[in-house]
């Protein structure tokens, strides 16, 4: 038996019992509003007519009330869907009554979140739709409302303005292709976070006789949670880095407030961080800069140890040396991504970008492994006001670094009350970056809670305007339409990202003619050279020009050019 709910009969009703209470409140208005007129009358008895007037602007007003919510009943009776028609039921009608399509590009480019959208050119055909429910029939769009709820029919494909007209508000859950995956939509306490059920591979259990369990949202189906929780012995080694910082960020601040101000251009600066071991790839920067025309004016380099800091005043770039800050960081390079000597550097990146936007400053922080094809200030400086932070994009989909996929050596961050305090809450999280090996992993936690929080825009740029590893190594046909076929304008910047270390990545600019440094670092303005210094190494990598020659790096590389 149909509730009464459910019941087109007592649904007739329902508007028939609402039409006589909308009369009985237009009768009561109109003798309220003839009552009023009779009182102006009386008062004012040589104004009849503008009384007269008076109470039929009152009596056309109701009237006009009543129509329109007549109007409505029509539309809700036309419109209404039986029990057996209806594509949800009753038990889900604060939730769930019907739903609709729109378009994935027309969506984000409507609400755009900031996270990248797919990689370029590789768009999925099977998920280049969004689909929208609808918790309530105030909701449902004003056209097709009754295929949105008929269960046989499909539901309609709209346009994001007519899919969200009604739309109180929306909430937008980002979801990933995954095997057997199940999304749950459960009426309760609003929560701003999902929570994860998952079978976990286990020798002991058959494929399907895992039981679900709760998990993080770094655990993986093989078993290998991406969120350890640090330890007790981290958070102490935090605790010494921290106190360090705050015995002596007073003298850092005044130390630093007449040499940025000095330097600031339209209230920007850019930041770089870099030890004598990383020197190489920081005077190739400024070689490749200065053999472009580029200006360097607003370039800041926190230097950790006074070698590197000789060497960067002595490429003419102001350099900033804290030994108590920065005493204890080692001076050779990272052998490799995540090892010791790259966890006390991305706690230094950490100070660096604290210190210059606490004193009041927007920031482009970049890693040293970068060279410019442009100055990038021209473009983030007015691309994207309503956003506080633009990052390049890093091109990893894991769980890690989601929903942004936030590149941390390139990012673009504008002065604000918001984005002092994420760069606050960074000086606390050294603890996460020494447990993961990762200042991206532990930037990203903090971007997804505080976008969520307090509404912090953070905003993911195109890959092919400022390139990076994603590219070099696994975006052929984007290089080689760079490189090869040249129909594609050169990007902003080109952040050699994803390489396992320094001399690898010196070897890969050398091929894509990206290398201006000549052999005695020490030479100051006299260690750049104004051309390129081109040199093949590895015929399986993207090259400036052919190297057929040269072995191959990876075990089953092909030649980039063919």
């Amino acid at each position: 038996m149909a509730s009464p709910l459910q019941n087109p009969q007592f649904s007739r009703q329902r508007i028939r019992l609402d039409t006589i209470i909308w009369r009985l409140i237009t009768v009561l208005a109109t003798f309220y509003a003839g009552m009023l007129v009779g009182i102006q009358s009386s008062s004012h008895t040589n104004d009849i007519a503008s009384s007269h007037e008076f109470e039929q602007a009152v009596r056309s007003k109701v009237e006009a009330i009543l129509q329109k919510r007549q109007r409505l009943d029509q539309q809700d009776s036309s419109n209404f869907i039986s029990a057996d028609q209806a594509r949800f039921g009753e038990a889900t009608a604060h939730y769930a009554v019907g739903s609709s399509r729109v378009d994935r590009q027309d969506f984000v480019e409507m609400f755009d979140s900031g996270v990248p959208i797919w990689h370029q050119g590789n768009p999925d055909p099977a998920a280049s739709e969004v689909l929208i429910l609808y918790n309530g029939r105030s909701a449902l769009p004003n056209i097709k409302r009754d295929q949105c709820m008929s269960a046989s029919e499909v539901p309609p494909k709209l346009t994001a303005m007519d899919a969200t007209l009604n739309c109180q508000t929306i909430h937008v859950v980002s979801t990933q292709s995954a095997l057997r995956q199940c999304i749950a939509i459960v009426p309760q306490y609003e929560s701003m976070h999902v929570q994860r059920w998952m079978r976990i591979k286990d020798s002991a259990f058959e494929r399907n006789e895992s039981p679900l369990v709760p998990v993080g949202r770094g655990q993986l189906i093989k078993g290998v949670d991406q969120f350890e929780v640090p330890s007790q012995q981290a958070t102490r080694f935090n605790f010494q880095h921290l106190q360090t910082y705050l015995e002596n960020v007073s003298s850092a601040q005044t130390k630093l407030k007449p040499i940025l101000k000095n330097v600031a251009v339209d209230n920007t600066l850019v930041v770089m961080v870099c030890n004598r071991g990383q020197a190489d790839l920081l005077a190739n920067f400024i070689c490749s800069s200065k053999a472009r025309g580029l200006s360097l004016k607003n370039v800041v380099v926190f230097c950790t140890d006074q070698d590197t800091f000789a060497i960067a005043s002595g490429l003419g770039v102001t350099a900033y040396h804290d030994e108590k800050i920065f005493g204890e960081i080692a001076t050779t390079e990272a052998k490799e991504y995540g090892d010791k000597v790259f966890q006390e550097m991305m706690y230094a990146k950490v100070v660096a970008v604290q210190l210059a936007n606490g004193l009041g400053y927007d920031v482009l922080f970049q890693d040293v492994d970068i060279v410019w094809h442009r100055n990038p200030l021209e473009y983030l400086q007015t691309a994207f006001p309503e956003f506080d932070l633009l990052f390049q994009e890093d091109g990893a989909r894991s769980a890690r670094y989601a929903p942004f996929s936030a590149n941390s050596g390139f990012y673009f961050v504008r002065k604000n009350e918001k984005t002092r305090h994420l760069l606050t809450r960074m000086l606390y999280k050294f603890d996460t970056i020494m447990t993961t090996g990762s200042h991206q992993q532990a930037l990203g936690l903090l971007l997804a809670e505080h976008s969520s929080l307090y509404n912090l825009q953070v905003k993911v740029l195109s890959g092919h305007e400022f390139a990076g590893g994603y590219q070099f190594h696994r975006d052929v046909q984007y290089m080689r339409d760079l490189l090869i076929a040249r129909t594609r304008e050169k990007p902003w910047i080109f952040h050699m990202s994803w390489t396992k270390n320094k001399d690898d990545k010196i070897r890969f600019f050398q091929q894509l003619g990206l290398w201006y440094l000549k052999e005695n670092l020490l030479l100051g303005a006299d260690s750049c050279s104004k051309e390129a210094l081109v040199q093949c190494h590895f015929k399986d990598k993207p090259s400036v020009r052919p190297c057929r020659e040269s072995p191959t790096m990876d075990r089953m590389g092909k030649s980039f050019w063919t």
